[in-house]
């Protein structure tokens, strides 16, 4: 190799590594982010056999006789006449609009009494 061969080997070797060390490096792959853990709370919808119910969850207690007085204590707005089926469905769709969800329904009974229990729950914010 002559002088001017190995200048230029130099030269190119140089322009090589001049190159490369202005090429942007490739970044480690970003980690996920944490996922935020999903918050719950709970209520409880409780029908007596004597049919007192009771509505009960971490800010509130209420109770009535029947689902128009329960509903009424939970500001349920009815256009009047409703059913006792309607009035029910009224309630559960009342808290439905409160983000209330329901996960579970149910029903205990003997031969003296029977329960059913509501069980719902929403995102806490």
């Amino acid at each position: 190799m002559n002088g001017r061969t190995a200048g230029f080997v130099v030269v190119a070797c140089a322009a090589v590594a001049l190159a490369a060390s202005a090429a942007p490096r490739p970044q480690a792959a970003a980690q996920p982010a944490a996922k935020a853990v999903e918050k719950w709370e709970y209520g409880s919808l409780s029908v007596a056999s004597k049919r007192r119910l009771s509505w009960t969850s971490a800010s509130e207690e209420v109770q009535g006789e029947d689902w128009a007085e329960l509903g009424a204590q939970l500001k349920v707005k009815f256009k009047g006449g409703e059913s006792v089926t309607q009035t029910r469905i009224a309630v559960l769709n009342h808290l439905g609009g409160q983000s209330w969800e329901l996960v579970s329904h149910a029903i205990r009974s003997t031969e003296k009494t029977s329960s059913e229990t509501y069980t719902f729950k929403r995102r806490v914010p």
